[in-house]
């Protein structure tokens, strides 16, 4: 069986697309290696990073919007199929749906850096009717940072990509830290300026 290099480097960038769509599908093989290897493969020269880059970024956000396809055409019923019923958990998705409520954009963002929790929570976006601009631009937008940023990583640092690949966690937990901590700052924010009004509204009254 060909592994993920060998079908990249025998069928080229229609291998990317189509290896980095089947990985937002859920299928196992993981999004960073494709972008990482292909990252390594450019540097090699065996791609060309000009073509890499668009075409790795176009296979990401297809693959991800199919999945909100999935939950916005067959809502809810997607729960009971057999694949995507393991996959979203009922507690899970009643959580996520309330955090699309809230911050539907934000929301998206951090699910994008996150691999265990793209698939499901893109679904969920689809489920929760969150619109398609609003989840294709924010989706886009995280992209930005997270495509470029691993075929970069490859192509500079193939030759230590176990190294890499350990950083690269580190670094995306201190991400996610920093993302939490903004999201709570938001959320105290927002209860303190709520309970302000309040008071005033009450001394006015009073």
């Amino acid at each position: 069986m060909l592994e993920v290099p060998q079908l990249i480097e025998s069928f080229s960038y229609i291998a990317i697309l189509l290896l980095l769509i089947s990985a937002g599908m859920g299928a196992p093989v993981s999004e960073e290696l494709i972008l990482l290897t292909s990252g390594v493969l450019a540097a090699r020269g065996t791609l060309d990073l000009r073509m890499v880059v668009p075409v790795c970024y176009l296979g990401v956000l297809t693959g991800d919007t199919v999945l909100y396809g999935v939950g916005s055409r067959l809502g809810r019923r997607v729960l009971e199929h057999k694949w995507f019923g393991r996959l979203l958990k009922s507690r899970f998705t009643t959580w996520i749906e309330r955090h699309y409520q809230r911050h539907g954009i934000l929301t998206v963002m951090l699910a994008r850096q996150v691999a265990g929790m793209r698939a499901p929570a893109f679904v969920i976006a689809g489920i929760a009717r969150l619109p398609y601009r609003r989840f294709i631009a924010a989706d886009a937008a995280a992209g930005l940072l997270s495509v470029p940023l691993m075929l970069c990583l490859g192509h500079r640092f193939g030759a230590q990509l176990p190294r890499v690949l350990e950083a690269l966690g580190q670094a995306r937990a201190l991400l996610l830290a920093g993302i939490g901590l903004l999201v709570i700052a938001a959320l105290v924010w927002r209860l303190r300026a709520r309970r302000s009004a309040v008071a005033t509204s009450e001394q006015r009254e009073g």
